[in-house]
């Protein structure tokens, strides 16, 4: 049992649902974890019973939020392959073609949300598909679908090469900023404070940072999952997993 107030919050990983409790909405305990198949647009709310068929109960809810994290999938650019998403226990599969992210235009699959103003994503690559030495899979932050929108990308290649990359405004060509190096699993993390990403690999309990960027981008930017074959024609798939926001 709980003292009133009591702070509730569910949080889904593909089709795994786990809850938990806070006395302030800033500590959380885990209360439970279980596996729900479900499709990936969901319908979420307050919901309330008196347990009596004659009587009505009345519930005071504040504090309210819905952060859907990765709704949309999308592809940017000419592909010249449809992508798309799949969910398979706590892994996100992500499929996209393209002939890369890189030059003055992008050609990608997209797997996104809107990210109000500051914020973070943490992802981990288990796999990707080596249809090109310079395919990618990583975490963007991107002011629009357009091809040529400026962006943030961390990424990993199929042969572990890490990727920090900003292109500053629209049409602009993508800049190398920082790389390193890994071995699959890559575990890594975008995260925006104001007008600054920083890009960070986590290795074990450490956190390396990779790159940082000065970058203006809305206050509404999109910020998501990424993939390119760098073929375009041809699909390269991407296995996250240990996605959160």
């Amino acid at each position: 049992a709980v003292s009133f107030p009591v702070w509730l919050k569910v949080q889904r990983t593909a089709n795994t649902f786990t809850a938990f409790t806070s006395t302030d909405g800033s500590a959380w305990q885990f209360l439970a974890s279980t596996d729900v198949s479900m499709p990936t647009h969901i319908i979420a709310g307050l919901a309330v019973t008196s347990h009596d068929t004659s009587a009505l109960n009345t519930a005071t809810f504040d504090h309210v939020a819905v952060s859907s994290a990765l709704p949309i999938d999308s592809d940017i650019g000419d592909v010249g392959a449809t992508g798309g998403v799949g969910f398979s226990d706590v892994n996100i599969r992500v499929a996209g073609a393209g002939a890369d992210i890189w030059g003055t235009q992008d050609a990608f699959n997209y797997y996104y949300s809107s990210q109000i103003n500051d914020g973070s994503m943490y992802a981990r690559v288990t796999f990707l598909d080596n249809t090109d030495p310079y395919a990618k899979a990583g975490i963007m932050i991107r002011a629009s679908t357009d091809p040529s929108a400026a962006h943030v990308i961390l990424d990993v290649k199929p042969d572990g090469g890490i990727e920090f990359m900003a292109r500053s405004a629209a049409g602009n060509t993508t800049t190398f900023i920082a790389g390193a190096t890994r071995s699959f699993p890559v575990l890594f993390y975008l995260v925006r404070t104001g007008g600054t990403v920083n890009g960070y690999v986590i290795d074990g309990s450490q956190d390396t940072l990779i790159g940082s960027v000065s970058i203006d981008l809305p206050s509404d930017a999109l910020i998501g999952l990424a993939v390119t074959s760098h073929v375009r024609g041809t699909l390269a798939t991407a296995t996250f997993d240990q996605v959160s926001r």
